[in-house]
């Protein structure tokens, strides 16, 4: 009978009894043409004595495509919904390769079977379980095929199945399924980031439930220094591998439950990229594996690792925020030295460490550049100029012209001024006149302050636009922010930006 891609032969009910009485049902699926699982559609055949006896007649004359694959299929066929058996089992095809060498092909594995509505493989449960074990281009050949007569061939199937029971207390240095009373007392977190054979003094404790046949398990490295080894193992970290074997390697029996020394047979449940890819199942001993996670921990994980890695991100962000920042200059106050559009790296940590420590070393930064929140009298200053009410977030520059205890007074209406009765020997007049002469209407000839404790005086580098401390008064030492440290932009004056001289003539 000729199939189509997914459409299987189903044995006859295979009746398996146990020691104890009880006795399960399973039947054999065979998909010539590629399929697999009990979604599939299925075609009882007739049994001859040998065998399974499943006859396969040759496919269309160009042959099926190069991807298709002979599936074979265990299922489980339960008497009740709540039915489940824990069963290994070989499924094998009998060659009878006409030339050539012959040879069977055989796979192995175990799974806990259940009904179909308890299926869930990423939790190790199926009604149905197997494998594709050869292109469907090469089966005419391995069962024989005579082309000569067009008769059906049989295809010969041999199942091997153990039934296996809860697992038994074993103690001292081997696995041990305490009871609740028994298992050692550890809190939720250490429970929920535990290695599926965690350990305490004196008992080995592999999980029963997490570490059977069928159940998806993923390797874990303990330290980078391990990461060659288990890549020439084939357990590569962080991927998802399902048991599909538990072998104890003194007696090569197949076992259910994992405890200490066993081996394990494991393949990825998911395609690997080139480089990784093997022969799969690969066998390794599961000491050879530092810890074991299933999915849902090393999710969980991945998910507190990339949540910590943003925060910290975030908090070194913000200290960085909180040190350095970046200002660009808004205005024409402080030409030529820094002219509109010039970027600054600004160090916000020295102000604030001079304030907040009582260092009162302001004096020294007389001739220095600094960055300040703007005061309520700068404040009522632009809002009555029909300007917009100022942010938090928007600075002032300036240069620091006295420091707490001198005494500032302007000397005439274009804006000079005398500090302690001494004229600067630099005068700030390095940029042309504003047209208009705007800053004359808020300068007043023979105003004076003194600057008070943790006050400084400001003065823009261009009197002739700038609203300093001459319009509005001194600047309390809190409301600094910064002072630059570099010129980043643009590239043509990029280094760092120099002082006044702050001599003084009589």
């Amino acid at each position: 009978m000729a199939l189509s891609s997914g459409e299987c032969f189903t044995s006859d009910p295979i009746s398996v009894a146990t020691e104890n009485g009880t006795s399960y049902d399973f039947c054999i699926k065979f998909y010539p043409r590629g399929g697999g699982h009990s979604s599939s559609r299925s075609v009882l055949s007739t049994k001859p004595k040998s065998g399974f006896g499943m006859s396969y007649r040759v496919l269309p004359m160009f042959g099926p495509p190069p991807d298709e694959k002979v599936g074979v299929y265990l299922q489980f066929l339960p008497r009740h919904p709540s039915d489940t058996v824990d069963a290994t089992f070989a499924l094998r095809m009998k060659g009878q390769q006409r030339k050539g060498p012959k040879f069977d092909v055989e796979w192995r594995a175990g799974m806990r079977f259940v009904s179909l509505e308890e299926t869930k493989l990423a939790e190790g449960r199926a009604n149905d379980f197997g494998a594709h074990l050869m292109q469907t281009y090469l089966l005419a050949d391995f069962v024989g095929y005579d082309d000569s007569n067009n008769q059906p061939t049989p295809v010969y199937l041999s199942l091997e199945i153990a039934i296996h029971g809860k697992p038994l207390p074993v103690h001292e240095n081997r696995w041990t399924a305490n009871s609740a009373r028994e298992q050692p007392t550890t809190s939720f977190w250490r429970r929920a980031w535990r290695d599926l054979r965690e350990s305490d003094a004196s008992v080995a404790y592999h999980d029963p439930e997490q570490l059977r046949v069928g159940r998806i398990v993923v390797p874990i490295l303990r330290s980078l220094a391990e990461r060659p080894a288990m890549f020439r193992q084939g357990t590569y970290p962080g991927v998802e591998y399902r048991i599909l074997r538990i072998i104890d390697p003194e007696t090569g029996a197949d076992l259910f439950y994992s405890r200490p020394g066993v081996d394990y047979e494991l393949k990825p449940i998911y395609p690997l990229v080139q480089q990784l890819e093997r022969l799969w199942p690969v066998r390794v001993n599961e000491r050879d594996i530092p810890k074991l996670y299933t999915p849902a921990m090393y999710n969980g994980i991945s998910a507190v690792g990339s949540l910590l890695t943003a925060v910290t991100g975030l908090l070194a962000a913000f200290l960085v925020s909180q040190a350095i920042s970046i200002f660009v200059i808004p205005s024409r106050s402080m030409e030529p030295t820094l002219q509109v559009g010039d970027v600054l790296l600004v160090d916000k940590v020295t102000p604030r460490l001079t304030n907040k420590l009582n260092l009162n070393k302001y004096n020294d930064w007389v001739g220095n550049i600094i960055l300040f929140h703007p005061t309520e009298s700068l404040q009522d200053i632009v809002l009555k100029s029909g300007g917009r009410k100022l942010t938090d977030r928007e600075l002032f520059v300036k240069r620091v012209a006295a420091g707490p205890g001198s005494t500032l007074k302007i000397t005439d209406a274009s804006g000079a001024v005398e500090i302690d009765g001494r004229k600067p020997l630099e005068r700030r007049d390095f940029c042309g006149e504003e047209p208009t002469r705007l800053i004359e209407k808020f300068l007043r000839q023979g105003d004076e302050f003194q600057v008070g404790p943790k006050q400084v005086a400001v003065l823009g580098d261009c009197s002739s636009v700038s609203i300093d401390s001459r319009v509005w008064g001194p600047l309390p030492t809190d409301n600094i922010v910064g002072r630059p440290l570099l010129r980043v932009w643009p590239l043509s004056r990029v280094g760092q930006i120099q002082s006044l001289v702050t001599d003084w003539s009589e």
